[in-house]
């Protein structure tokens, strides 16, 4: 009810503007050097912002949208203000002789003549080629925001459309080794899609996956259970570990078959809400081939060149997939199975 009655309330006050627009004797308004634009103008301001709630609801209720574009040519319409708030181009508007300029014209004078930018002609406001006709279009719009108000309530998949193009966390915390196997196996056809996107084929891959914890107890809980799947290593900054019995992912549609020989569980890193990342790898040729066809601070096709001095490697991303994957030579993948920060 609140909304049905704030909708009211603004319409109300339209109408309002209307009737002061049309029934304001504008000879009595000149003479007090009242321009009746004025009126005009905040009754624009007034129709854009009931529109923008149509606008904004459009973008996440489907029933909204059919009925926004079901009255395509009355939105148009309501555009009409655009070009004067953002800067009217002058030099391209027909020249207007003082004498013939309609009463209530903002103008601004280009030597002798006068150029028309906004004005009120009988029932209808001008601006450039639209016109919106006081009587008629602002019936229809008044039906409009009928309909649109009679929808509430609106259909919010503000959250699923985000979780749908970014699932934070999707499988945090990870509480087994099953969740484990699922998150690698995500992160695997997540990478392969990054590949695919980016560069229009797959890679063969490095055998290197890493999973992302989100929370310190999942950290600590991944660390030990890495323990066992791993082998150990003398060497503290070990960052990939190799596993005992090699993860194998049976091939789906056009993604191969893949085995991954070596895993890294990751600290929590508020910049890293992926599921994991895993390495591709090219001959030192077409590395650097790839590498020179990206422009240094540049993205193309979600692929960029790695921003860290120490790692020569190209990154794989895309806001709709929630996973990261990396292309570098076999040298550079040797490199990174050691920390180096």
């Amino acid at each position: 009810m609140l909304f049905q009655h704030e909708m009211e309330s603004k319409l109300n006050s339209l109408k309002f503007q209307r009737e002061r627009i049309l029934n304001t004797p504008h000879k009595e308004l000149w003479e007090k050097k009242i321009s009746p634009i004025h009126d005009v103008d905040f009754y624009v301001i007034l129709l854009r912002r009931l529109f923008r709630q149509i606008e904004s609801e459009a973008t996440y209720d489907s029933r909204v949208a059919n009925l926004k574009g079901k009255n395509i040519d009355l939105v148009k319409k309501i555009k009409i203000r655009d070009d004067f708030e953002h800067g009217i181009d002058l030099e391209n508007m027909s020249p207007v002789d003082v004498a013939n300029l309609p009463s209530g014209t903002i103008s601004a004078p280009v030597g002798a003549n006068i150029k028309i930018a906004t004005s009120l002609m009988n029932d209808e406001i001008v601006s450039g080629d639209l016109k919106w006709s006081l009587n008629k279009d602002h019936q229809l719009f008044i039906q409009l925001i009928i309909e649109f108000s009679n929808l509430y309530p609106f259909n919010d998949e503000r959250t699923r459309v985000y979780n749908k193009r970014m699932k934070l966390y999707r499988f945090s915390p990870i509480k087994n080794k099953e969740q484990l196997l699922e998150a690698m196996k995500y992160t695997h056809f997540a990478c392969f899609e990054l590949c695919k996107k980016a560069l229009g084929d797959y890679l063969p891959i490095a055998g290197n996956m890493g999973i992302f914890c989100h929370y310190e107890s999942e950290y600590t809980f991944l660390t030990k259970l890495r323990e066992e799947l791993t082998e150990k290593s003398d060497n503290f900054n070990q960052k990939y570990f190799r596993l005992h019995e090699p993860i194998t992912i049976p091939a789906n549609g056009n993604v191969p078959e893949t085995t991954y020989t070596y895993l890294y569980i990751r600290r929590p890193d508020q910049y890293r809400a992926q599921v994991g990342d895993l390495d591709f790898v090219l001959d030192d040729e077409k590395y650097k081939e790839l590498k020179n066809s990206l422009p240094k601070g540049k993205e193309i096709n979600g692929a960029k060149i790695f921003d860290r001095p120490d790692l020569d490697m190209i990154e794989l991303s895309d806001p709709d997939i929630d996973a990261l994957s990396y292309i570098s030579t076999r040298a550079m993948v040797e490199k990174v199975r050691v920390r180096t920060n």
